[in-house]
């Protein structure tokens, strides 16, 4: 593998990240149980029919007690796919084989995941240092509301990931589309190689308007670019087949080398698990591994929003971080804790002091400037840049200059 190596980036940011404690964090194993509610999803669509459903607000009831920010940190769930291939030296194709599953497993838990995340206010943030067990550290923040933008920046052990997706919701007959428009980088420290991909959109399909019950599709093609052309990974996510000819949640993939020949094949189901085949020069299968598989469910998950252990993980109190960060939201602390009513009251009052915000923002002419971030490329995909003056002020502990969204 004939890569550059750069290390000036990685050095400045170790740098500055947090010493480590000197023990494991113990986690939290639960979350309250969800309350018993029933949904009425004919008045959601009738009031959802022709809009960008991202852009409505709407009651606790519809959500889980989790933002955006956090649900997009979740694609680091299966982080240990990254270290993977990070430790992948000499083979690019099989280096790529492991970005790709780690693509498909950024998609396992939207299967019995029905509930919407909460939408991020403007300049709110979510930092999760995760380097004493996992291996990584995250820092994301909400750089534009209309249309709705998150940054994120993560930095394991030897690779580092950054993307920026906007996202977008309609309604057509009983399915919610999900549409997120943005782009995914992943470099590892002993390679200039730059690996590149987006997501997939996906639709919610109401079965059961009264019970709410819904199923997850996602179909579509993700490949995964490489700048150096060393490789290159197509993964199809097939679309259910009403005839059955199709297994529900099929995704199938193929890996090829600079001459683009096939050197690996993937196949199995994006809320299951993944097999890798490596294959000979006649297309014959060498040998077979698997690569994915599905974390197990922790007990009584169903009643706890389908949540996985690390989704529970993630909007549990944590000391130092910003007052902008997600696990300090009133509104979500509260549905979190089962005070829906409360939670809806402190909703709406965030929302409309939002609203005010940006009214005085437009009377005077300002232009929103994210806090933690920079757009690098203005005219081209919207990708952003950590700036590391937030490991600055966590550093200090001077948050000063940060903006005061969750006042009520």
């Amino acid at each position: 593998m004939h890569c550059s190596t750069s290390t000036s980036q990685w050095a400045l940011i170790e740098e500055q990240l947090p010493k480590l404690p000197q023990t494991t964090k113990k986690r939290r194993t639960k979350v309250p149980f969800r309350p018993t509610t029933s949904m009425n999803y004919f008045i959601l669509m009738k009031k959802c029919i022709g809009k960008d459903v991202s852009k409505l607000s709407m009651p606790v009831d519809f959500n889980e007690p989790l933002s955006a920010l956090q649900r997009l940190t979740e694609d680091l769930e299966y982080s240990y796919l990254l270290d993977k291939a990070a430790a992948e030296t000499r083979d690019m194709c099989k280096r790529v084989a492991y970005v790709a599953a780690f693509v498909v497993s950024n998609y396992s838990s939207l299967a019995v995941r029905n509930t919407k995340p909460f939408n991020p206010l403007l300049g709110e943030t979510f930092e999760f240092d995760r380097r004493d067990d996992r291996g990584f550290y995250s820092i994301s923040e909400q750089v534009s509301h209309h249309p709705p933008t998150s940054a994120m920046f993560s930095k394991g052990k030897s690779w580092i990931l950054k993307q920026a997706y906007t996202f977008s919701t309609d309604v057509k007959g009983r399915a919610f589309h999900v549409h997120q428009k943005g782009k995914t980088i992943i470099q590892f420290k002993d390679c200039g190689t730059v690996f590149s991909f987006d997501k997939l959109p996906f639709s919610r399909i109401i079965t059961n308007p009264v019970s709410g019950k819904m199923t997850t599709e996602c179909s579509g093609q993700i490949t995964i670019h490489t700048s150096t052309n060393e490789a290159r990974c197509a993964l199809n996510f097939h679309e259910n087949s009403p005839s059955g000819k199709t297994l529900p949640s099929k995704v199938t993939g193929t890996i090829t080398d600079a001459k683009g020949h096939v050197q690996y094949k993937m196949d199995g189901f994006w809320n299951m698990n993944l097999l890798l085949q490596k294959l000979e020069p006649d297309g014959e299968i060498e040998a077979e591994s698997l690569v994915w598989q599905r974390f197990p469910y922790p007990q009584d998950s169903d009643k706890m929003h389908n949540f996985t252990q690390f989704a529970i993980e993630l909007n549990e109190p944590e000391e130092g971080v910003a007052p902008t960060d997600s696990r300090l939201r009133p509104d979500q602390r509260e549905m979190e804790n089962g005070e829906w009513k409360r939670a809806n009251h402190i909703k709406s009052e965030l929302e409309n002091q939002q609203r005010k915000r940006r009214a005085e923002h437009e009377k005077l002419g300002k232009v929103y400037t994210p806090k933690w971030f920079t757009k690098a490329a203005p005219n081209g995909v919207d990708l952003y840049e950590f700036n590391i003056d937030y490991l600055q002020c966590r550093a200090y502990q001077n948050w000063s200059s940060c903006p005061s969204i969750f006042g009520t």
